[in-house]
Parts: C-alpha cells; structure tokens; sequence
C-alpha cells in the first residue's frame, strides 16, 4: 500500500478527493485503512485502504479544478 499512497497526496473516496494524511493496520481486523481529510471543512476521518485510490498526475495533465458552486 505505501507505494500506492504518498502522505499529503489527494486520493478519491466516492467521486470526491482528500488529502491523504496517515495510514495504518486496525490490529482486531488486521485491515488498512487511511485517514484523509477535506480540504473544504477540514474534517477528517479514516476508511478501508480498497475504498480509497491514489491520484496520479502528470506533468502533462491540466490543474485540478474544484467545482464551483452555484
């Protein structure tokens, strides 16, 4: 998973990205799970690692944009 994941990286979780800001193994499930944050409240909150994909960009793509509201 740590190649994958790059702490202070943005990952998507359901069609959104946050920062990536730790990850770990809950040792009674002996699963990952990462903690992001949003960027927008500053809440931050922990999932399964398999729920999360790291965003990788190249120099090449355009900037990211957040969308705005209307």
């Amino acid at each position: 998973m740590a190649e994958e994941f790059k702490l202070g990286g943005l990952v998507l979780h359901r069609g959104k990205a946050y920062t990536l800001r730790g990850y770990g193994r809950k040792s009674e499930s002996n699963r990952e799970y990462v903690d992001l944050e949003d960027a927008e409240t500053g809440a931050r909150f922990s999932i399964p690692a398999d729920e999360a994909y790291p965003v990788t960009m190249s120099h090449d793509d355009p900037p990211l944009r957040m969308p705005r509201k209307i």
